[in-house]
């Protein structure tokens, strides 16, 4: 357990925000390593995997409702100096998981072949699919506790063990994928079937590792079976934290497809142009996003411990360090977005639509590090609904105008990108509203022991 409500904000907060860092790079490493591989089976293995893999994402932006809520609580107990509730915290969380994965798991297991039937009529692609899922299904299973482990220990302020646990996972998919996919070194060639082996294996090495900061006497979080099916006592705090962040996922999926529904008539150029601007928006935003993780641990151990000067501290740092980071972004996107367009396309109309998009998306980082310094600082306090209010007010500012617009002869996408940024603006200024009313309603109010106590 690391102590959090005392020393350099700063410091407490890049350190916690590396080791994010490395987890996203990570994670992105093992997707692309499963498709540098399945490439070498055929566009079907691909496709295959895409298929499997679409609904299987949206199944996984409901992890949130539970990694969420077990984070944010942990991290007040913690706080709070209260180790008890911390462990119940978990355990019933980890049970939560663990019972509805389960559940879900051995339902989609026995069904895998008529899955497979529905994402696609073509035959081959749909065996592809059912043969994948017969190690992908478990190891979708068992990412679940996972996350939930890995949560329960960034509230302790642990987030090295998530990161060495997507380190392991990574090197152990990058070494036997290719050994079981291709029968290389006397293993059993197994293909399709083998992507999903490796899969299972890595996930199954990242829950050994994770499992064993949860092994012995001296562990802050311990495990207590007798405690994941009992009565929950504190599960529905942590479901009513996590809801709104998996509402949220779903609204912004939704709101996405509402784009690429108006970019149609631009024809497939200005569809992958917004595909490969989006993800290189991304791939700039992640330290800001890692940035926003750390600060809900930090901001939560503090309103835990009752410290509201420093909850109030590590937002104004969290700003700090963002607007640090966000000028050099900006003028990467500004200075070399040709340069950078090209390494993912030769289409030269992709990449003239992609440098458009980049270079007005780009104002975006501004208003944007504001908005996750905003609600990570919210969601260390608990409250989760803000953010949630905020992205549904901001998506309807944007589609219904660009809706309208679209009907304009002159209507091109650079009006939806601007309508973009103006919508991100309006998200700043609600943010800003919402902690600055959280501050002045939970931290000028001393805040009631009875909300911390653990129950027996």
């Amino acid at each position: 357990m690391k102590d959090l409500t005392q020393g350099s904000m700063i410091r407490q907060l890049l350190n916690l925000a590396s080791a994010m860092i490395v987890n996203m790079i990570a994670g992105t490493l093992y997707t692309l390593v499963n498709f540098f591989w399945l490439g070498k089976l055929g566009p079907k293995a691909q496709a295959a995997v895409a298929l499997a893999g679409s609904p299987i994402m949206i199944v996984l932006t409901l992890v949130p409702i539970i990694t969420v809520g077990a984070r944010v609580l942990i991290s007040q107990a913690v706080g709070a100096k209260d180790q008890a509730l911390a462990n119940r915290i978990f355990n019933e969380t980890f049970g939560a998981a663990v019972i509805l994965m389960a559940l879900a798991g051995c339902l989609a297991w026995i069904f895998r072949g008529t899955f497979g039937a529905l994402l696609t009529p073509d035959g081959e692609t749909s065996l592809l699919i059912t043969q994948l899922l017969l190690w992908y299904i478990p190891s979708i299973a068992i990412q679940v506790p996972s996350a939930v482990m890995g949560a329960a220990l960034g509230g302790t302020g642990n987030m090295r063990a998530s990161m060495l646990a997507q380190l392991v996972s990574v090197m152990v998919n990058l070494i036997v994928s290719p050994l079981v996919i291709f029968g290389w070194l006397g293993f059993p060639k197994l293909g399709i079937v083998g992507a999903g082996a490796a899969s299972f294996a890595s996930t199954l090495a990242a829950l050994a590792i994770l499992g064993f900061y949860f092994i012995g006497k001296t562990d802050y979080l311990k495990f207590q079976p007798m405690r994941w099916f009992s009565k929950p006592l504190v599960l529905w705090r942590a479901f009513k934290i996590g809801l709104p962040v998996g509402i949220q996922s779903a609204v912004l999926a939704c709101y996405m497809l509402l784009v690429l529904q108006l970019l149609r008539p631009f024809g497939p150029s200005e569809q992958a142009a917004m595909g490969i601007g989006q993800r290189l928006i991304q791939s700039a935003i992640m330290p800001i996003v890692a940035l926003s993780s750390a600060t809900s641990v930090v901001a939560g151990q503090n309103f835990g411990a009752k410290l509201g000067h420093r909850v109030r501290e590590c937002f104004r740092a969290s700003i700090t360090i963002g607007f640090i980071a966000t000028p050099l972004m900006f003028i990467v996107a500004q200075l070399f977005a040709q340069s950078i367009c090209k390494a993912f396309s030769d289409d030269p109309q992709v990449v003239a639509n992609t440098v458009t998009y980049l270079r007005i998306m780009s104002f975006n980082l501004f208003p944007l590090t504001v908005i996750l310094s905003c609600f990570g600082t919210l969601t260390g306090l608990g409250n989760t609904r803000a953010s949630l209010i905020t992205v549904i007010v901001s998506s309807i500012l944007m589609i219904v105008p660009a809706w309208a617009l679209s009907f304009h002869p002159d209507f091109n996408p650079s009006w939806m990108w601007e309508l973009m940024l103006a919508s991100s603006i309006a998200e700043m200024i609600m943010g800003l509203t919402f902690i600055r009313a959280e501050f002045r309603k939970r931290l000028y109010v001393a805040q009631s022991p009875a909300a911390l106590e653990c129950p027996s």
